[in-house]
């Protein structure tokens, strides 16, 4: 299971144990895109960094955005290793 930290600007993944009665958590990816902008020209509480998270199948992508970077961007993953990051996608789609 992958979930975003909005604050510290990064991806978790979660391991459940067998029978989900337990969880260990790591840090699964870290990128500029994700962090927060404290310094934005935003009246307080500053924007969150990324904020949504959701993995496509079909394409082998994991998709997430970033309010405060305003960007929506994905990252390929190879599915039979969650863990391996294969590309991330510099070319961000952006809100006009």
């Amino acid at each position: 299971m992958l979930a975003a930290d909005c604050f510290a600007g990064l991806i978790w993944r979660i391991d459940l144990a067998e029978g989900a009665r337990s969880a260990t958590a790591r840090v699964w990816l870290v990128y500029d895109t994700m962090a927060m902008d404290p310094d934005g020209d935003v009246a307080p509480p500053p924007p969150p960094g990324v904020n949504g998270v959701r993995y496509g199948a079909r394409t082998g992508c994991l998709w997430y955005t970033s309010t405060a970077q305003h960007v929506f961007l994905r990252v390929r993953v190879d599915p039979s290793t969650p863990a391996t990051l294969l590309r991330v996608d510099l070319h961000p789609h952006t809100a006009s």
